[in-house]
């Protein structure tokens, strides 16, 4: 009997301990399972909400020319309400905007709450940027967001956009995308895309482009005394970031119109008289008036002069060869026109000079800066031309836009640092040649630093050879692709194209 009670007492022992280690292992299994699930909710939630941005792309206008406020608004009469900043984070967003969100076979399987703002300067929507928040339907508790930026494509998205036949030298390193609308021969070093949309896919390389008939570079053939190459081509690289670069490619890049800058600098114009700052031809404030002295200070503000008086110096143009007077020095300003500490608009930073203009100095802000009249126009770099936050954080940002070209000055600083999108509509961006009996040492210059972008009709030259010697310009150049410009450019920086792209994307909370 006593036997049989203690066999009894260890079943019920060891069955209670069994009960107890089934049960934890169950608990362990059902807790695994429930982490299990909500991870796998937790991806639903980022999928969820990438498709709530997805969404309102689709809802929104093909081109950003087409944006209204009741887009942005999610076609909602309202933008603000009582759950804005605690859930969109601040004021500045419009929503929350509450969406269900379906499976394939018609069930709910969560929702996507939206927070959108749009990027205006002079009250034009230049950018929308959505916030988007998802959650599953079996765990609504666990969200998780992406937010977006979407804008037109600039023109800062490339280091160089030309519309010329050109030459890029052994000793040039090419940081971002190259294009031009006609051939190029390559020779440096690019780290990006080099595009050429030449007519036809293939163009005639002479020998003042480096070519010659007896040695053709790779996948040229001679033709008469010049080579037939492809859209790009040389002896730089790497060549599989090149297009076209092979003959008989078909497949070309689009061609950027530069006719349309027009309609861009009318704009510019239009929106700098009445919410930006205008200044007409210099000779309305002085009839002695040649054109605007402009410079840029670290506060934020600029002074800007009337020049009455310029030097005339002798030097080689690509336009008119040499004994052409192509640069000019300034030697006298008005005494009678000029602003100081003139503060740049903070909301509509444009400036529109109907003259031609010198300009240098140190940017603080955004700014686009353009010098265009019922003539051609011009600027001349006169000196540096850097931000104010070093080193830059996207804070700061320059366009410099003209009718005719961008030179930089034979009394030029011997290392030049220049930053921002420099445009010359229908002339083109460099240095003229000097020549060494009659500008020495001026003639020659040691380094010159561009941070952003070249957009150029005409060839591009700052550094001159002859007979395989350097002669005039500046011996080093280095180019910086500005990504910072490209994801926020400068105020009504013109486009390559009006389409609306996502240009950012990243997870948030």
């Amino acid at each position: 009997m006593n036997q049989r009670g203690a066999i009894i007492t260890l079943v019920l022992v060891f069955g209670a301990i069994f009960l107890m280690l089934i049960g934890g292992l169950f608990g362990f299994i059902m807790l695994q399972h429930k982490a299990s699930l909500q991870k796998a909710a937790s991806s639903e939630a980022l999928n969820i909400a990438e498709a709530g941005a997805d969404y309102f792309r689709w809802k929104l206008p093909d081109s950003i020319n087409d944006i209204t406020d009741a887009d942005v608004q999610d076609q909602q009469d309202w933008c603000n309400n009582a759950e804005t900043e605690e859930v969109c984070g601040s004021l500045e967003w419009c929503g929350p905007y509450a969406h269900q969100y379906f499976s394939s076979n018609g069930e709910q399987a969560g929702e996507f709450t939206l927070c959108v703002k749009s990027n205006k300067i002079c009250n034009k929507i230049l950018g929308i940027q959505i916030k988007s928040i998802g959650s599953a339907a079996a765990f609504p508790d666990i969200k998780r967001g992406v937010q977006v930026k979407l804008a037109s494509t600039s023109i800062a998205e490339y280091a160089y956009l030309l519309n010329d036949y050109v030459w890029v030298g052994e000793d040039r390193q090419i940081f971002g995308k190259y294009k031009s609308n006609q051939g190029i021969k390559m020779d440096g070093t690019n780290n990006s895309l080099v595009e050429s949309a030449v007519e036809g896919g293939s163009w005639l390389c002479d020998k003042s482009y480096g070519c010659s008939p007896s040695d053709c570079p790779e996948y040229c053939e001679q033709e008469t005394s010049a080579c037939r190459c492809p859209g790009v081509a040389g002896a730089g690289g790497p060549k599989d970031l090149w297009h076209p670069n092979e003959l008989g490619d078909e497949n070309l890049p689009s061609t950027f119109p530069f006719s349309g800058i027009s309609a861009e600098l009318n704009e510019i114009e239009a929106l700098a008289k009445s919410q930006g700052i205008y200044y007409p031809p210099s000779v309305n404030n002085d009839p002695a008036g040649k054109g605007y002295h402009l410079i840029l200070n670290a506060n934020g503000t600029f002074d800007i002069k009337i020049i009455t008086g310029l030097n005339r110096i002798d030097c080689y143009s690509m336009e008119n060869g040499w004994n052409e007077v192509c640069d000019e020095e300034i030697t006298s300003y008005s005494s009678s026109w000029q602003e100081s500490g003139t503060l740049l608009p903070p909301d509509c930073g444009l400036i529109f000079i109907e003259d031609n203009l010198w300009i240098e100095g140190t940017l603080r802000g955004k700014a686009t800066i353009a010098a265009a009249g019922i003539s051609d126009t011009s600027v001349i770099i006169n000196g540096n031309i850097e931000y104010a936050t070093d080193p830059p954080d996207g804070s700061d940002s320059l366009a410099v836009i003209t009718k005719k070209n961008i030179l930089i000055p034979l009394y030029s600083p011997n290392e030049m640092k220049i930053c921002g999108v420099f445009v010359a509509q229908n002339g083109h961006f460099g240095r003229h040649h000097y020549h060494s009996g009659w500008h020495k040492p001026w003639h020659k210059r040691d380094k010159l630093f561009i941070y952003g972008s070249i957009v150029s009709n005409g060839r591009v030259g700052t550094k001159w050879f002859s007979g395989g010697h350097w002669v005039s310009g500046y011996n080093e150049r280095r180019n910086f692709f500005d990504s910072r410009l490209a994801k926020d450019p400068p105020p009504l920086l013109p486009s390559v194209s009006p389409a609306l792209e996502f240009i950012s994307w990243e997870e948030t909370r």
